[in-house]
């Protein structure tokens, strides 16, 4: 799976000045390289190629979606990763990287013929293998087993004997009692309804599986993480907010992020630009003081609703004490989370703590509104 390549520690391939041979010698047994390291749970990483890899710069765009992509920047990126890890390079070499992203091992090239004869290739990848995870001792790893199975056998005795098997068995009266008891809570629970307010959290934080899947792939970067701090350490550029631009014909779009349009349908979209036009929050229980200006809006992004059935879903949506403006705030969080990463999505999505009115972080005046 792809989280789980990610997570693990890499081997990268770095070198003090642009070396032809080397960089021909992997380029042109790229494939097999790679298939050779995977053999032992190692990826293998070649800047050239990662740089104009697709998933890496989805996962780019994602995270750090002001940073430019698709561009080879490898040998000024070698020289800031060598200037950041305070390794001295005179030949090409292989570093690998610990999970906090530190160098474990340094594994120095003084031939291409590692990366183009098959044997000399497996013995080095079987070399590398070894230094990083060294074999254990016979001898020591079976005294480690027998403790391992001693230490399982004494915590069961001491785990069964912490019971006392006399049991105490409930006569039917009470165990009727006790259920009586019990039905009488859960009715009592399902009466007390919920306020909007109370539910937001709970219920307006909600997305589809799909979608979360898709935030775990491009989320979980692993040791791509590392390669993007490098990356935008070269860019010499900082995360900034961009600017939220509204179209005459009600899309949306994240303008400094290569224009990425955030997609919504009508009902979520009116009411995020409800939420847009009122900086302070509303609170819900206040939804029907606005709900003139949610039609109105409304009624200019869906020219072609039913207006008997657009006012019911207005009202609906205004109701404190229907969940329809949970489902909603969900969509819309939904929406934002589809295209960048949550502490980025946070500015823009309706948020807002139990007991205060809920609002967009966003300054309005990253706000544009085109006429």
């Amino acid at each position: 799976m792809i989280i789980n390549h990610y997570r693990k520690q890499p081997l990268i391939y770095i070198e003090p000045s642009y070396n032809k041979e080397f960089n021909e010698a992997i380029a042109d047994n790229y494939n097999f390289i790679v298939d050779s390291f995977n053999g032992y749970d190692i990826p293998f990483v070649y800047l050239p190629k990662l740089l104009t890899d697709s998933h890496f710069n989805r996962v780019l765009g994602y995270n750090q979606p002001h940073l430019e992509k698709n561009h080879d920047y490898s040998d000024k990126l070698y020289h800031v990763i060598s200037n950041s890890l305070n390794l001295n390079l005179d030949t090409p070499a292989l570093i690998f990287l610990s999970e906090s992203g530190k160098v474990e091992h340094k594994f120095d090239l003084t031939s291409t013929k590692v990366f183009t004869a098959p044997n000399n290739l497996f013995l080095f990848a079987e070399h590398i293998n070894n230094t990083i995870h060294p074999p254990i001792d016979e001898e020591q790893s079976i005294k480690e087993s027998s403790d391992i199975q001693f230490r399982i056998g004494r915590e069961e005795k001491l785990f069964e004997s912490s019971f006392d098997y006399t049991l105490d068995i409930p006569s039917k009266k009470d165990s009727l009692a006790k259920s009586h008891k019990k039905k009488s809570s859960l009715d009592a629970f399902k009466k007390k309804k919920k306020t909007a307010d109370e539910l937001f959290e709970e219920e307006a934080f909600k997305i589809p599986g799909d979608l979360q899947q898709q935030i775990e792939e491009l989320s979980q970067a692993g040791y791509l993480s590392h390669l993007i701090k490098y990356l935008e350490m070269l860019q010499q550029t900082t995360r900034r907010l961009s600017r939220l631009k509204i179209t005459n014909d009600h899309r949306i779009y994240l303008m400094d992020y290569e224009m990425k349009e955030v997609i919504m349908s009508p009902l979520p979209k009116a009411l995020y630009l409800l939420f847009l036009n009122h900086p302070q929050g509303i609170s819900f229980k206040e939804l029907p003081d606005y709900r003139a200006e949610l039609m109105e809006i409304y009624k200019n992004i869906s020219l072609r609703e039913n207006p008997i059935k657009a006012r019911r879903s207005i009202r609906k949506l205004t109701d404190p004490l229907d969940n329809s403006v949970h489902e909603k705030c969900s969509r819309i969080r939904a929406a934002f989370l589809s295209v960048v990463a949550e502490d980025i999505a946070k500015n823009y999505f309706v948020t807002g703590d139990r007991g205060e009115p809920k609002k967009v972080l966003l300054n309005r005046e990253l706000v544009i509104y085109t006429k």
